[in-house]
């Protein structure tokens, strides 16, 4: 150990720290997803490519999914693209697709999926760091008023009784209270 113990605080800070970063990233892009399916529902967005004696999607958000196609066909002449905004005339799409037609291929993913890919995660982060109000155990939440055992009775957990009476006498309206005896005095 490096400094005398002092690298294990320096991990669980950068735990903290990663588990913070990977909690706001995750509700920030669950977030953009949501509002991209809710724009995608009403309108097309996306860039079309002109290939002359046709037209073809090549990336879009389209009905609640997100649709990407690719022509395989080598091309000897350039094609022209322009990006798209207009009223979405489809329903919403539920499935994962792939087609091909000739030498056309596409693919559209449903933005239900991306979105439960980041939002499950996050949301597992987010109720694995809640708080408990004080006088309540930090690791199962039980109301430990008047315990003076020095564990929790619902989950065994030991409690630190100190901390406990200056968090309840913090809150109180007067900061006074009854002092509580340490298991063990």
């Amino acid at each position: 150990m490096r400094n005398g113990g002092a690298g294990a605080g320096e991990a669980m800070r950068r735990t903290g720290r990663l588990r913070r970063v990977l909690k706001w990233g995750g509700l920030v892009l669950s977030l953009l997803i949501a509002a991209a399916w809710a724009v995608s529902i009403r309108w097309e967005v996306g860039q079309r490519v002109w290939d002359r004696p046709r037209f073809y999607l090549r990336a879009g958000l389209i009905a609640g999914r997100l649709v990407y196609a690719y022509d395989a066909a080598p091309r000897p002449t350039p094609r022209r693209s322009f990006w798209f905004f207009e009223r979405n005339p489809w329903p919403a799409q539920w499935f994962l697709e792939v087609d091909k037609w000739g030498n056309l291929w596409s693919i559209s993913l449903p933005l239900w999926i991306p979105f439960l890919l980041v939002a499950t995660p996050a949301a597992i982060l987010w109720w694995r760091d809640r708080r408990f109000p004080p006088g309540h155990c930090q690791h199962c939440g039980y109301d430990l008023t008047g315990n003076t055992s020095g564990t929790c009775p619902e989950c065994g957990s030991l409690i630190r009784i100190r901390e406990q009476q200056s968090d309840i006498a913090a809150m109180s309206e007067g900061g006074h209270l009854p002092p509580i005896i340490e298991a063990g005095d």
